[in-house]
């Protein structure tokens, strides 16, 4: 009787975990977002990650790229989660509730939204601020200096995504890119 009821338990909990398909934490946010807002899915393909994107309606020069945070990078305080996507995507919250004529740019995390298989837990953790990370979205800017000719781009990081920002600028400046016109953190 024991064991079953220890099988049952197991079973269960692998069913549980099982419910949600990776990425669709909050996905029924997400597509209303982005219904109300003309925004268009995109992936950015860089040497070391895909990153899921959300492109707004082209409203001029600026662009306003908004960077999410940390998301779910942890179940709890010891736990690694198997699925870094938000339960509420603030960054793209944040991103709509920009006011400015700008073109909105959302850019999730590494392992938010879509399974990368490049990418370990670590990646997504201990190493989120690594080079290699980094490196992703600069790469990812020259893609929307090729998507936006003209743009004026402004770096919008929330909580992690602040620090995401702030490196990405750092590391443009140091390869003698400077074209980031301006960077806003929130927390």
């Amino acid at each position: 009787m024991t064991y079953r009821f220890i099988f049952i338990c197991l079973s269960l909990f692998f069913l549980a975990g099982c419910a949600v398909k990776y990425g669709d934490r909050c996905l029924p946010k997400v597509q209303k977002i982005v219904q109300e807002n003309s925004l268009r899915p995109h992936v950015f393909q860089t040497k070391n990650h895909k990153i899921f994107a959300l492109l707004g309606p082209q409203e001029g020069p600026d662009l306003h790229v908004y960077i999410e945070g940390d998301g779910l990078a942890w179940a709890s305080r010891r736990r690694i989660s198997l699925d870094p996507t938000p339960v509420k995507p603030t960054g793209l919250t944040l991103a709509m509730a920009d006011q400015t004529r700008a073109t909105k740019v959302y850019l999730a995390r590494p392992g938010q939204y879509l399974r990368d298989r490049r990418l370990s837990l670590y990646a997504w953790t201990f190493s989120r601020f690594s080079q290699e990370i980094i490196e992703s979205y600069v790469e990812i800017i020259d893609q929307l200096y090729g998507l936006y000719p003209e743009a004026k781009i402004a770096l919008l990081g929330y909580s992690g995504g602040a620090m995401i920002a702030l490196l990405t600028a750092a590391q443009r400046y140091k390869i003698g890119r400077c074209d980031i016109q301006k960077i806003v953190t929130f927390a």
